[in-house]
């Protein structure tokens, strides 16, 4: 099983070194989604090899940036469903958006500070951006007993079940839901019962979906208001963690 890791921040000399852009982004080019789906890491759970039955929360986002509503969803799917590691992780090729906003390697580095004081998150770069490939990479390189959770939002779901994502779709779901199962969170103007009425036309992967609630205050951020606010040079307070706001202080100056 590999484990190859950029930092190992369990190691108290490295706890406040991060790796650097460049470092990053040989990881980032180090990786083809023309190949098998590959995972590489950059910061390890302490305990991420050793628990041979744990129960995983796979956060995949573009982390353009990491905000405060990414961190509460994580939270309540922590709180609900008894989830011993958080994966933080990015892919490469996103199906559905090119890149702009951070770079890549501005993004992990960025995830890297946030996970760096957390023992049980870990931070990691998917060479490819469908779920059912990220599944097949992470089964590589987790025990055999891992139980799969992606913590996603109500606009991931909808792509997840987008036909054009696939070559036999319903084949394919049928895979992926046998090897994990969806925390769903809602977005402001899509709510708990929104996400229940698109589930209908899906009823066999029901069992498999699970839901969270953000309140108000949180379901209404998004990463895109948060970018703006950087250009015009406004706050963005209470909308990151402190952490990604101070690291995005520092290289706007």
């Amino acid at each position: 099983m590999k484990n190859d890791v950029i930092l190992n921040f369990n190691d108290s000399e490295n706890m406040n070194t991060l790796p650097t852009e460049e470092h990053l982004q040989d990881l980032v080019n180090s990786l083809n989604d023309n190949d098998e789906p590959t995972i590489r890491w950059v910061k390890r759970d302490s305990e991420g090899n050793t628990t041979k039955l744990k129960k995983v929360g796979i956060f995949s986002a573009s982390f353009n940036p990491l905000t405060v509503a990414h961190e509460q969803m994580v939270k309540l799917a922590q709180q609900n469903f008894q989830l011993n590691e958080i994966i933080l992780l990015l892919a490469k090729n996103n199906v559905d958006k090119s890149v702009f906003g951070f770079s890549l390697s501005e993004r992990l580095r960025m995830m890297a500070a946030y996970a760096a004081p957390l023992n049980n998150y870990s931070v990691a770069l998917s060479s490819h951006g469908r779920f059912i490939d990220k599944i097949k990479a992470l089964k590589q390189q987790l025990p055999q007993f891992t139980e799969y959770n992606f913590i996603i939002g109500y606009d991931t779901l909808v792509r997840i079940f987008d036909s054009k994502y696939y070559n036999d779709r319903n084949k394919e779901l049928k895979q992926l839901f046998g090897q994990c199962r969806l925390v769903v969170a809602n977005r402001s103007t899509f709510n708990k019962e929104d996400i229940s009425h698109f589930l209908l036309d899906w009823p066999d992967f029901v069992p498999f979906v699970d839901l969270v609630e953000l309140e108000d205050c949180y379901s209404e951020i998004s990463s895109t208001e948060i970018r703006q606010r950087l250009e015009s040079g406004h706050s963005i307070d209470h909308l990151v963690p402190s952490i990604i706001e101070n690291f995005l202080n520092n290289r706007m100056e």
